[in-house]
């Protein structure tokens, strides 16, 4: 198996007419899903009002993350770049619960 890391994308959507782009909004979110479900993507944030997302992907090479990138139906509508990280830490927050 190949060794793995983590990539952040930084897209910048382009001019773009707003009725489509609100149309490919939900086939977005599907595709951020698969991804989700899929153990590739592990961070995704979306700003329409800024026109710019953010994902961090997990995969082999950047030729992967651009395959995944372009699998994005926004893709057409933006410009992208990819950096490799050197670190990538997160924060998770445990609840516990009592049934008491």
């Amino acid at each position: 198996m190949e060794k793995e890391f983590q990539y952040m994308v930084d897209f910048t959507i382009q001019s773009h007419e707003k009725k489509e782009l609100d149309e490919l909004m939900l086939y977005q979110k599907t595709m951020v899903q698969k991804f989700f479900s899929q153990g590739k993507l592990l961070n995704y944030a979306f700003s329409f009002e800024n026109s710019k997302a953010w994902a961090i992907f997990r995969a082999t090479s950047i030729k992967e993350v651009i395959g995944m990138v372009l699998e994005f139906p926004l893709a057409k509508f933006t410009k992208y770049e990819i950096s490799k990280l050197s670190q990538y830490n997160i924060h998770s927050i445990k609840h516990d619960f009592s049934l008491n």
